[in-house]
């Protein structure tokens, strides 16, 4: 691929296959991110959307091809540099921690205490507040997740992403467990972390109306990549066709 287009990448594939098991799921996929791309990640079910994911990660191993992570090709501890928002399940209201306990999970989560990732400068004050800040939710830290509404325990869990202050963070359907309003107020706090905290993001949605306002690239996959380009309605429609059907 021609990088002169792509001054700062972050994420670069290229031909890049994945198989699980015998199957082929992800098939020469080529894809670069930018710095401070806000990418709508679209497909059917079994498309290969949580596939890539996880593949960016080093979650899942590419049969062939390349993958580059902010300059160093990924491994199976790159996901400590990216953060990662999985298909949400609701928490039950019994469930026994506190906003901030959940949220300091994502310290832990990989044996270290001191947070310098992203773009290697040291998190100055408390990384939890600082990652509740972000979503707007310090002033639940002594609340019970259990307690919350759907969408702000979503909101508690990317701030466990944004813990240890990553510059990528990836989210698989972060508004299927929401309903209209909590969508467009997530999709609002998303749009926030990615212009004033530039933060670059590759969300999977399924509501293409919502998504198009919001990102400045589209990305349809079928196995392999179908489309990347501008988030145009006129031209997404073309490919959607295709995509799913």
């Amino acid at each position: 691929m021609n990088k002169e287009f792509f001054p700062n990448p972050v994420i670069e594939m290229e031909k890049v296959t994945v198989m699980l098991g015998h199957n082929v799921v992800l098939k020469d996929i080529d894809l670069i991110v930018n710095n401070g791309d806000y990418l709508g990640l679209i497909g059917k079910n079994g498309s290969g959307k949580t596939t890539l994911l996880k593949t960016i990660l080093g979650i899942y191993k590419a049969k062939s091809g390349t993958i580059l992570v902010n300059g160093k090709p990924v491994t199976s501890k790159t996901y400590k540099e990216i953060g990662y928002v999985p298909q949400m399940h609701p928490v039950q209201r019994e469930f026994p921690a506190t906003v901030y306990d959940v949220v300091e999970m994502g310290l832990y989560r990989y044996g270290a205490n001191n947070v310098n990732v992203g773009n290697g400068s040291l998190i100055v004050g408390d990384p939890v507040i600082l990652a509740l800040h972000k979503v707007k939710m310090e002033r639940f830290k002594n609340r019970p997740i259990g307690h919350l509404s759907g969408g702000e325990q979503q909101k508690v869990l990317i701030a466990q992403a944004l813990v240890r202050n990553p510059d990528i963070l990836l989210l698989d359907e972060p508004t299927s467990a929401l309903d209209f309003t909590m969508v467009r107020d997530l999709l609002s706090l998303l749009k926030t972390l990615n212009e004033k905290y530039e933060i670059t993001l590759i969300v999977i949605q399924h509501n293409l109306e919502m998504l198009i306002p919001v990102c400045n690239r589209l990305v349809m996959i079928r196995g392999i990549k179908m489309y990347d380009g501008p988030p145009q309605i006129e031209k997404a429609n073309e490919m959607i066709q295709k995509v799913f059907t």
